[in-house]
């Protein structure tokens, strides 16, 4: 009886392999999908964050790009928590945009920015950026892991694509006047990632399989239509009302950078869809008034890419990258050349 139900099990798990090794051949073979190996985790301080000393490669259509993330959990060169003396240190806080989504290191804007800047090593840099978060979450990352680090300079990027919406999910949570922190929930999702990460084989599998991105990504489109639900009851109709949510948070991360001397800036990237989506150029008058009331110092990189729009639709494609609507090297190499012209001027 045992020895039936051990052949049985086996049977089954050999079925399923065999079963997912035809799948994998099929999505080759046509072409479909990629393979995305993300280095966020889930972070029981600030919910998300990067997997430390791990890389990262997303592969679409014969391109890869990788991504490395040091031993603090940042996508740049290993760095020691006490900077030298005589040198500055910029940390650059945001979303995948600011991660450098599906660019190779030394390809994603933070890094260019310092590359423009500090050729000569004056100035080193955090890119503190993950993927799928917002403000709630950046006020975690930066209050647990890039404080520490005391830098000089704390970049803000303000991505147009979802972090007015984003500012809803996070541990942080806007009660009134009142900030409170509520501890993150472990996703399902997570701990099987935790374990294909963990073991050098399944992660090895995992690297190389189009099948195991293809479950991962329709078990991220049902996330994200919960998202969408959650955000549709919790999100204010009111645009006046979500701008001021928004400022909520920045308010709160410029506070945090305030308290140990670090200059605070803002940098406003757009998304692809920007250039047409009336709705959400609503919103960002609305937040751009209340930047320049509230006397902030910060950087609209829209007209520069609606340039590039004004060249040709064909021209402005090339800004970002494929599948997915982040930014390209060329639209990296855009950002970077315009903020690193901003940041001469305010430290002229």
């Amino acid at each position: 009886m045992i020895k039936n139900f051990f052949i049985n099990v086996i049977l089954l798990v050999v079925s399923v392999l065999f079963c997912l090794l035809l799948f994998e051949v099929y999505l080759r073979w046509q072409n479909i999908g990629w393979i995305n190996v993300p280095s966020v985790h889930f972070d029981a301080k600030s919910e998300y964050f990067n997997r430390p000393n791990f890389q990262s490669i997303f592969l679409y259509q014969g391109r890869k790009t990788h991504q490395t993330i040091n031993q603090f959990g940042f996508r740049n060169p290993p760095i020691e928590m006490k900077k030298k003396e005589e040198v500055s240190r910029i940390a650059f806080v945001g979303d995948s945009f600011t991660f450098g989504f599906n660019v190779n290191d030394g390809d994603e804007y933070p890094a260019l920015v310092i590359n423009n800047v500090a050729p000569d090593g004056s100035i080193d840099y955090l890119n503190a950026g993950v993927e799928n978060i917002g403000l709630s979450h950046e006020l975690a990352i930066y209050r647990n892991y890039v404080k520490s680090f005391q830098p000089d300079v704390v970049i803000l990027t303000f991505c147009t694509n979802n972090d007015f919406e984003d500012i809803y999910l996070g541990p942080y949570k806007r009660k009134g006047n009142q900030l409170v922190y509520e501890s993150p929930k472990k996703w399902p999702i997570y701990y099987v990632q935790d374990w294909l990460y963990s073991n050098p084989v399944t992660l090895n599998v995992v690297r190389h399989s189009y099948a195991v991105s293809y479950f991962r990504d329709i078990l991220g489109r049902r996330i994200n239509a919960k998202r969408k639900q959650f955000l549709s009851e919790r999100m204010p109709s009111d645009d006046r009302e979500v701008v001021d949510d928004t400022m909520f948070f920045i308010d709160q991360l410029a506070r945090e950078a305030a308290s140990s001397q670090a200059a605070f800036l803002i940098v406003i990237a757009p998304g692809k869809l920007f250039y047409h989506d009336t709705f959400l150029r609503g919103r960002l008058k609305l937040l751009t008034d209340q930047l320049k009331q509230r006397g902030y110092a910060f950087f609209d990189l829209r007209p520069y890419f609606q340039a590039e729009l004004q060249k040709g639709l064909k021209n402005y494609e090339t800004l970002w990258g494929q599948p997915d609507q982040h930014w390209s090297e060329k639209g990296n190499r855009l950002a970077a050349e315009n903020v690193s012209q901003f940041l001469r001027k305010v430290f002229a």
